[in-house]
């Protein structure tokens, strides 16, 4: 096995930032969740672990589309985000998401993991 002593711990958090970003396997199962070995030891790299900075913001993907409520604030759409021909439909949906975090969910059920959508 070759180590990476170059290998910077901000280089380690982007590569978290960028796993957990695009769909990188999370499990309660530690012999299943990404790790860094690259420093000879076990790094965990799933984005529970992971403390916000300057650079990575690891609540982001959260805050922009908040639909439940938290002691975090919503976070607008990074310009970009969306292609110019979806912005204004995905900027609705994100005010959609948001709306029902200001609602009462007292009486309301909703399912972990379901996401609400609003055509």
């Amino acid at each position: 096995m070759k180590l990476f002593d170059s290998c910077q711990i901000s280089d380690v958090r982007k590569l978290a930032f960028l796993l957990g970003g695009t769909g990188g396997r999370t499990s309660p199962n530690p012999k299943d969740r990404p790790v860094w070995f690259g420093s000879g030891e076990a790094i965990q790299l799933v984005w529970p672990l992971q403390v916000n900075d300057s650079e990575l913001d690891f609540t982001a993907p959260w805050r922009q589309v908040l639909w439940m409520k938290d002691l975090l604030k919503p976070m607008s759409l990074p310009v970009g985000a969306a292609t110019s021909g979806h912005h204004e439909t995905t900027l609705k949906q994100i005010q959609v998401l948001h709306g029902f975090a200001d609602r009462d969910i007292q009486g309301l059920i909703i399912p972990h993991g379901i996401m609400p959508f609003q055509a």
